[in-house]
């Protein structure tokens, strides 16, 4: 299939069409659910597994809350000591100068700390936004079922035969 898409040796085939096919042959995660029931039930199967997954994720997120507040901390000093050195007089420039430098390095060296951390941690941040996906579609899911749900309640009233055209309207200022 990927192969086809990479090729699209079927140039003549209008893109619907073509993308009717595609789907055809893949049968995705994505189903259309049968009911309201159906729906709110894969919803709670897909909120518990988000919370599972955050749950689970908890010890691998810890270390990466800290480092990112040290990273903030070091980039709130850095631009505090090139405030100062952008106000320092030219003759006086040379400490804020070196207070910026080592400033920039601690900011360095701390996103250094806060990449690990997030290399760390990112298997179960993905798991997490992999969970939270499946909930959204399964929200939408329902959502869907929801409105089909509504629309089918509707019933179609006939017209009404007694009442005639322009019967009760009349003109403005009389």
């Amino acid at each position: 299939m990927l192969e086809q898409i990479l090729t699209n040796d079927r140039a003549d085939t209008p893109a619907v069409a073509q993308r009717r096919h595609l789907a055809a042959q893949v049968p995705g995660p994505r189903r259309q659910p049968n009911d309201l029931q159906s729906a709110e039930e894969a919803v709670a199967v897909a909120r518990r597994a988000l919370d599972d997954a955050r749950q689970r994720a908890q010890p691998f997120l810890r270390p990466l809350a800290p480092a990112e507040a040290d990273l903030r901390a070091a980039e709130a000093e850095l631009r505090a000591s090139h405030a100062a050195l952008a106000e320092a007089p030219l003759w006086r420039r040379r400490g804020p100068g070196q207070r910026v430098e080592q400033a920039a390095q601690v900011v360095h060296a701390t996103r250094g700390r806060r990449d690990v951390a997030a290399w760390e941690a990112s298997p179960v941040i993905i798991e997490i936004e992999a969970r939270a996906a499946d909930l959204q579609l399964a929200e939408d899911d329902a959502r869907h079922a929801r409105l089909r749900d509504h629309l089918d309640r509707f019933t179609l009233a006939s017209p009404n035969p007694r009442l005639e055209r322009g019967v009760g309207i009349e003109p403005p200022g009389l």
